[in-house]
């Protein structure tokens, strides 16, 4: 088994990167991505999304602040 923390900075990367994909995704549906985002993975890489659940208010605020 492997346990991995992301940060809030890579959950909000991720958060944008399902948008840039039409998919809206709250953080804990996003972890997974934060981490293949932050390192090479084995492939095939199949990640879940299950989660859509995230304040309007917060999803507005991570997608205006674009890096």
């Amino acid at each position: 088994q492997r346990f991995e923390l992301v940060s809030e900075d890579e959950l909000e990367d991720a958060v944008r990167a399902y948008a840039h994909g039409g998919i809206r995704a709250e953080g804990a549906a996003a972890a997974a991505l934060a981490l293949a985002l932050r390192e090479e993975l084995p492939r095939p890489v199949v990640l879940i999304v299950t989660g859509r659940n995230i304040d309007d208010a917060l999803y507005d605020r991570i997608l205006s602040d674009e890096p």
